[in-house]
């Protein structure tokens, strides 16, 4: 019996620590129209070189950088500014967006 009550502790603490990480459900084509305020430091591909590129890059990973800027987790004035307003589902939406685009990389060529 104890056994059994342990490995549904274990279950259950599991299940909560791996819903805890996870991202919302997003949506490419709502977050495309949210995009454009990004455009205008990242460029219309998301691929600025003179700013993080955000083309092709992970959703998870971007979700959780834009909550970390949020949270004041990350610094940068402008992009706290940026994400003041944002909800978790614009933050999802945006995340699934850019992870959709094609990042610009380019494969040298051998010698």
């Amino acid at each position: 019996m104890n056994r059994l009550l342990i490995g549904l502790a274990a279950t259950a603490l599991l299940a909560m620590t791996t819903q805890a990480g996870a991202i919302p459900p997003g949506s490419a084509k709502d977050g495309k129209p949210k995009a454009q305020v990004c455009m205008s430091c990242h460029a219309p591909d998301l691929n600025n070189p003179a700013f993080p590129k955000i083309a092709g890059q992970h959703a998870d990973y971007l979700f959780h950088a834009l909550q970390a800027y949020k949270s004041g987790k990350r610094q940068n004035p402008v992009m706290a500014g940026q994400v003041g307003s944002l909800s978790r589902e614009d933050m999802a939406d945006l995340a699934t967006y850019f992870s959709t685009l094609d990042a610009g990389l380019e494969t040298l060529p051998r010698k």
